[in-house]
């Protein structure tokens, strides 16, 4: 079974073999090279030079967040309350997907905090050497009501 790799490495030495039909272009990258490209153009980075930023920097994050949380009524009924971990990739566009949770606080406030993530605008992409990269990233969302606030003067 071929895998994506060798599948690449066959296809592109087939192609150096056959001259292109009604072109007559020339192309100056090896095997190697158009590899990394592709590669390059799909990678996730972990680390990058420039990380991806919030429009607004994290001060405007924690006010989006205050903003939008919906604290779902079940869940408070319940007294459910932690911290959910969200796990998403911003992309060299400033996108956002692969939204994944990877520390739960329940079903509902899981469900919310996907629900936020889902909801923000584009991000400022991260860079690497210069360039738009994606990156991973992830987001703790804390779910904690206060007496407090029941308790107005």
């Amino acid at each position: 079974m071929l895998t994506k790799r060798s599948f690449l490495l066959t296809f592109l030495s087939l192609i150096s073999f056959f001259p292109f039909i009604g072109e007559s272009k020339s192309f100056n990258v090896s095997t190697k090279e158009a590899i990394s490209l592709v590669q390059q153009d799909n990678d996730i980075y972990a680390y990058v030079e420039q990380k991806p930023e919030f429009p607004g920097g994290s001060a405007a994050l924690n006010k989006f967040l205050t903003k939008n949380l919906k604290y779902p009524e079940k869940a408070r009924l319940k007294n459910q309350q932690g911290i959910v971990k969200v796990y998403f990739v911003v992309r060299k566009d400033g996108s956002i997907d692969r939204i994944s949770v990877i520390k739960s606080a329940g079903k509902l406030l899981d469900a919310e905090a996907i629900r936020l993530v889902k909801a923000m605008p584009k991000w400022r992409p991260g860079y690497n050497h210069g360039k738009a990269v994606n990156v991973q990233q992830s987001l703790p969302i804390a779910f904690h009501f206060s007496y407090s606030s029941y308790y107005e003067d």
